[in-house]
């Protein structure tokens, strides 16, 4: 599948990071823009591989006031964590997809998962939540692309 030539997008706006947590392809460019009049700090935390390496390279750097630097994740990888130092409750997450097939929900929990090119039969449907971690759920992909799913955490 070919990657994006249009890049994502995260925002530092109000001391918050925008959209919380994000889908984009491996490969695909990162434009991580700050939009505040005040410094921030972008730090990543990757996880490490089997053999002890990074799955993709740390990033850490001060973006003071408004700009954008351009980053890429060059493997896939899951939740990616990112922090700003200075304001310790600005946080996201980002996943670097190896496919187009993922959306983030809607403020309803609502999501709708791009089916183009994607060929009929079974496949595993994961969800996450930062709390309470992950959910697969086996679903049917008919000829006309559709599918359903109904995921539900508890507490």
């Amino acid at each position: 599948y070919p990657i994006p030539s249009d890049a994502a997008m995260i925002d530092q706006i109000g001391c918050r990071y925008t959209p919380h947590v994000m889908g984009m392809r491996a490969g695909q460019n990162l434009d991580i823009h700050n939009s505040d009049e005040t410094t921030h700090n972008v730090r990543t935390f990757p996880t490490r591989g089997f053999d002890g390496k990074y799955i993709n390279k740390t990033i850490n750097f001060g973006q003071p006031g408004p700009g954008t630097r351009t980053q890429v994740f060059d493997n896939p990888e899951k939740a990616i964590k990112v922090k700003c130092d200075i304001h310790p409750w600005m946080q996201a997450y980002i996943f670097a997809m190896e496919h187009p097939f993922f959306d983030t929900t809607d403020e309803n929990g609502n999501f709708r998962v791009p089916t183009e090119g994607l060929p009929a039969g079974e496949y595993d449907l994961v969800v996450w939540h930062e709390e309470w971690g992950e959910q697969t759920q086996l679903i049917t992909v008919g000829e006309d692309g559709t599918a359903t799913a109904d995921f539900t955490y508890s507490e």
